[in-house]
């Protein structure tokens, strides 16, 4: 069972990631341990996100599955990107991917019950996680400042009928602020 696994592996990371030199110093190890993990980050998301695309025919409507191939096709691409080297690129293409499936998913899914509305945008903080691991330092705050100003203008423009009535002008305010910190606070952390 151990030569399967290690044959699997190698078999994996040579068809996902580059080839590459004898790593020689410590910035050439980090690099290819990273672009290794987000191999393997990258092939549980498309293990997760292809059943939903061959499933999801039964009673989904069409732009659901239009957004789960979007979303298998850029996870596609950014295998490519870290195949060629590109670990930014693919890192950046990933993480856009699974932001902009979190927001459809929320907007999808609130349209029946607006309650919904409060606690879907908590996955958002997952992104930026990852964004720490394979991205330098300032990147994380960047997308959780991105994050922040689309969910503000979604609340309080695109849904702000449906919050009027779930909220007073406090607790909406608050709601927000306590959003915005726990994006924030994930991208710092």
């Amino acid at each position: 069972m151990k030569h399967f696994y290690r044959l699997l592996t190698t078999r994996c990371f040579a068809l996902t990631t580059p080839a590459h030199s004898p790593m020689n110093t410590l910035a050439e190890r980090e690099w290819t341990r990273k672009v290794r993990l987000l191999s393997v980050c990258l092939f549980f998301a498309l293990g997760a996100s292809c059943p939903f695309v061959t499933l999801c025919r039964f009673g989904v409507s069409s732009f659901q599955i239009l957004c789960n191939c979007l979303e298998v096709s850029t996870m596609l691409l950014a295998l490519y990107l870290n195949k060629r080297g590109y670990l930014k690129g693919a890192t950046f293409t990933f993480l856009s991917s699974a932001i902009f499936s979190t927001v459809i998913t929320a907007h999808m899914l609130s349209q029946a019950d607006p309650i919904l509305i409060f606690w879907l945008w908590t996955p958002l903080a997952l992104p930026l996680g990852v964004a720490g691991l394979f991205l330098p330092f300032w990147a994380p705050l960047l997308l959780a400042i991105i994050e922040c100003v689309f969910m503000f203008a979604y609340i309080l423009f695109i849904r702000h009928v449906q919050i009027v009535h779930l909220l007073s002008g406090p607790e909406q305010s608050s709601f927000l602020i306590y959003i915005c910190m726990l994006i924030i606070t994930s991208a710092i952390l």
